[in-house]
């Protein structure tokens, strides 16, 4: 029988927002694990994560599933002696304020359940304060917006928006279209 770890993670953001962080499949090193991924290539369902301190991790993307908000994905090469390997996140609602994130990972051979728990855990707390802080600088802008919309002044809201761009360039192309508008 093939070892099973389940690992729940509750992360205070909309389901939406962390469905979108963890179906972005090539912005694992900024969007879910930050500092224990560099970069993320894609190449068709192949997905190539090249690891902090050299070494890489080969995946394949078996499913992205935007009805169930489901991503699944099978280790393929990486540096630990995996026979087989199969992951997968689902996403769903759990209160008003917070999400459910559910991680499954089935891998053989069963001797490294220690090892592959530890790296689930400190994977979980990680995706958990990456998503989070990601949320709360968009409610933040979102606030800002507002007040600067009603205050009717286009310099006070290009302000507020520049502090943002410098702590979060994947958003500039946001705050670009904003400032159009």
């Amino acid at each position: 029988m093939m070892p099973t770890i389940r690992k729940e993670i509750m992360i205070v953001a909309s389901p939406d927002q962390v469905w979108d962080a963890v179906s972005d499949i090539g912005a694992v090193h900024y969007r879910l694990v930050p500092g224990y991924t560099e970069n993320t290539l894609i190449d068709g369902y192949e997905r190539i994560l090249f690891l902090a301190g050299g070494g890489i991790t080969r995946e394949y993307i078996v499913s992205i599933d935007e009805e169930e908000r489901r991503m699944a994905y099978s280790v393929v090469e990486g540096r630990m002696p995996l026979l087989n390997h199969h992951a997968s996140f689902q996403v769903s609602p759990h209160d008003d304020n917070s999400t459910k994130l559910i991680r499954i990972t089935d891998f053989l051979p069963a001797h490294l359940a220690p090892e592959i728990q530890a790296r689930i855990n400190r994977g979980a707390e990680v995706m958990k304060e990456t998503i989070e802080a990601e949320a709360k600088r968009r409610r933040s802008m979102s606030i800002m917006i507002v007040a600067a919309t009603r205050e009717s002044n286009s310099r006070t809201l290009t302000n507020h928006l520049s502090c943002y761009e410098d702590e979060n360039p994947d958003l500039s192309g946001f705050f670009i279209l904003i400032r159009i508008i």
